[in-house]
């Protein structure tokens, strides 16, 4: 389904047409479509919060969206969440090794934002991830072709094993930082407090504290205040 906010969202275009004023039945039709949809939008929150509950250990005053979701086939302890986060994202270990993920206070994860954990990613506090930002530390897939054929077909049940080896290495982004919309933050990783990194940028390799980086690959651009 897909996503009722999001501007690219597949759906139906209509012909702008001005409110008129509807009728009794109208109105009524409206009223219970209305309740309706706030129901199934309690349900769904209801399952984030159980996923959250269920997968990780949370810090107090944790907010989450319907859009929220934590994944962790490990213990809760393998994702921790300090207090005031923020998260309108998707929080996952994977499966083909255990991760750990350490949140720290105060820190916003954006709408459609996805944490892939196979070894460790900790994010400092007052630190933001803008919409669409994606941290990665893990390559997913083996990067040769044979390897990634058979991860393929074992990673979709098609075929017994264990999955290859797949390429893993610590992110570590300090406090204060802020990743610009869209930006992708891959394995090995260490971006120092009071960094931003602009939109749309891929970052391959350390950044360092409070600096302004940008591209792909991302390279510093000017120093920022403290």
């Amino acid at each position: 389904m897909p996503h009722r906010y999001h501007a690219f969202a597949e759906a139906p275009i209509y012909n702008f047409a001005p409110p008129r004023r509807r009728g009794f039945l109208s109105r009524l039709w409206s009223h219970l479509a209305l309740r309706l949809f706030r129901t199934v939008e309690i349900e769904q929150l209801g399952w984030v919060c159980q996923a959250f509950a269920r997968n990780a250990v949370v810090g107090p005053d944790l907010r989450v969206t319907t859009r929220a979701w934590c994944v962790n086939p490990g213990p809760p302890e393998n994702i921790r969440l300090g207090q005031s986060v923020i998260c309108r994202g998707l929080i996952r270990i994977e499966r083909f090794h255990e991760g750990h993920v350490v949140i720290g206070d105060n820190v916003l994860l954006g709408d459609d934002s996805i944490i892939s954990c196979a070894e460790r990613v900790e994010i400092g506090a007052f630190t933001m991830l803008a919409h669409g930002v994606q941290v990665y530390d893990n390559d997913s897939h083996p990067v040769e072709a044979a390897r990634r054929e058979r991860d393929y077909l074992i990673a979709s049940g098609r075929l017994e094993g264990d999955r290859p080896g797949i390429g893993r290495a610590p992110v570590w982004i300090g406090d204060h930082c802020w990743l610009g919309t869209n930006g992708l933050v891959l394995k090995g990783v260490r971006i120092g407090p009071g960094t931003v990194v602009a939109a749309g940028s891929v970052v391959v390799s350390d950044l360092p504290p409070f600096t302004l980086a940008a591209g792909n690959p991302a390279r510093v651009v000017r120093s920022l205040s403290s």
